[in-house]
């Protein structure tokens, strides 16, 4: 296995496809970054223990440019930084960075950081196989996998973010942008976090956090095809005042759980409207007195649900407050549901903190975007 200043284990092409030399891996990115829709290929497996600096507040940066990664269907290449607060990938500006011959288990690009494993802002896109964070403290919060501002980010395996007791730490966050996770997202507060107009993830695989296993506000969408489990809630909807659709939703392809609270809430304020709309295909698993909160209102059976529902074959629950043009939805496929306690799970902090995934320094998300709360008790 080399290291990023090893000579001879990087082939550079560009543009055109033709090969420029051979080189150690620095060297090739340096040369991809300095030119356009350039291709890296792996002669053998590295890793980097060290930040790649391109910037100062980065790792690796990729502004404006294409590069491709040729994992040449047999190599691995590692970004595990160290530096404390650190990403370790960032695509900024319409930049994109592209995976060629990559195959799981065998062939992969994988990123570790400290506040961030891979962040895309401003149209930017990026690919990688698997995303870890292992937050040590050093920055108020961490987000394993962060778009925002039209980015889009690809996970074809695994999304992973641990962390020290006393902050949060998501493993998908989006806002304003798209995240396709093609395997499972582990978060030690919050799996997935989305908030915002034209904003999309999607989990092929489980999602669990801590507090929450999957979140969504303010227009986004959340599609999770296997379970989504949460040390409160597996599922939670937070319908803004100003939302006339049921456009903000969540859909679990299996099981629903809350460890502590209801497995699934579709919450409006108090005495306000709001619209949302939660599906689950699977179980609504509860530890707490109350399976499901629907507008205004706890469910503490699955028998009380509407006489009638828009999904055949579904249960249909909404907040049965007589406001035109506003809806709070939740559809459930099955009826049978249990209390349920998982033997192993992230622990469960009792905090209940706002979600603001960490952007880079001088990003900050504009105001008033994020909820005023997370996670309330049912």
């Amino acid at each position: 296995m080399a290291g990023p200043n090893d000579a001879g284990t990087c082939e550079v092409f560009n543009a055109a496809n033709v090969s420029v030399g051979i080189f150690s891996f620095n060297a090739a990115l340096t040369l991809a970054l300095n030119n356009n829709n350039y291709t890296i290929k792996l002669l053998t497996d590295i890793t980097t223990n060290t930040p790649i600096t391109v910037s100062v507040t980065v790792t690796v940066t990729v502004t404006g440019k294409t590069v491709t990664f040729d994992l040449d269907g047999h190599w691995t290449l590692t970004v595990n930084t160290v530096t404390p607060a650190s990403m370790a990938l960032t695509v900024l500006h319409q930049g994109e960075v592209k995976l060629k011959n990559e195959k799981l288990g065998t062939a992969e690009f994988n990123v570790i950081g400290i506040s961030s494993g891979i962040y895309a802002l401003n149209g930017a896109k990026a690919a990688v196989s698997n995303a870890t964070v292992k937050h040590d403290g050093t920055s108020d919060e961490a987000c394993c996998v962060y778009v925002e501002e039209a980015g889009t980010i690809t996970v074809s395996g695994n999304v992973t973010a641990l962390g020290v007791s006393g902050f949060d730490v998501f493993g998908v966050g989006a806002v304003g942008g798209k995240v396709y996770v093609g395997g499972n997202v582990e978060g030690k507060d919050y799996g997935v976090y989305a908030s915002g107009n034209y904003t999309s993830v999607t989990v092929n695989g489980n999602t669990v956090g801590g507090l929450c296993g999957a979140y969504a506000y303010s227009y986004a969408t959340v599609d999770v095809k296997g379970d989504a489990t949460g040390g409160i809630h597996g599922a939670l909807v937070r319908c803004p005042p100003w939302a006339t659709t049921t456009a903000t939703s969540i859909t679990v392809g299996g099981n629903a759980t809350g460890l502590k609270d209801c497995g699934v809430r579709c919450e409006i304020s108090a005495g306000q409207p709001g619209s949302g709309e939660v599906t689950v295909n699977g179980k609504v698993n509860s530890g707490g007195a109350n399976y499901l909160f629907v507008g205004t209102v706890s469910k503490a059976t699955l028998s009380n649900n509407d006489a009638t529902s828009v999904k055949p074959g579904y249960k249909q629950y909404s907040n049965g407050v007589a406001m035109s043009g506003y809806l709070t939805r939740l559809s459930v496929r099955q009826s049978r549901s249990s209390r349920h306690h998982p033997a192993h799970f992230p622990p469960v902090r009792q905090e209940r903190r706002i979600p603001r995934p960490l952007p880079p320094p001088a990003v900050v998300p504009s105001p008033g975007i994020l909820p005023p709360a997370v996670c309330p008790q049912g």
